[in-house]
């Protein structure tokens, strides 16, 4: 049925650009903690890639001479301690920078509030 794939279509569509839009905030907020804790002469920007994958949507990023890509480590990684997750491996690929990697500091609190 036509009509019924179209519908399909459209909630696929939203459900994306929904997806998309909360990465979006997400970039925004943590543009505005990483300003707040860097000097006033040093610049920051927050990028989201978008693309059928990972190394599609950072192909599709423009980079200039002098850029890094900043990632933290894996939410599995312990305190102080680097893990490089799928996602930041794949991007480490594609990336025509250099990629530095930031260990984590302390457990992140749980969406109920409690530590993980």
């Amino acid at each position: 049925n036509l009509s019924s794939s179209a519908a399909a279509d459209h909630d696929a569509w939203a459900s994306t650009a929904t997806a998309v839009q909360r990465d979006l905030e997400d970039a925004d907020e943590v543009l505005v903690a990483a300003r707040a804790d860097l000097p006033a002469d040093v610049r920051a920007d927050v990028v989201v890639g978008q693309g059928e994958s990972i190394e599609d949507a950072v192909a599709a990023l423009e980079w200039t001479p002098g850029e890094v890509a900043l990632v933290g480590s894996s939410r599995l990684a312990q305190p102080r301690r680097l893990f490089l997750g799928s996602t930041a491996a794949k991007m480490l690929h594609e990336l025509p920078v250099p990629m530095i990697v930031v260990p984590r500091t302390r457990t992140a609190p749980t969406q109920e509030g409690g530590r993980r």
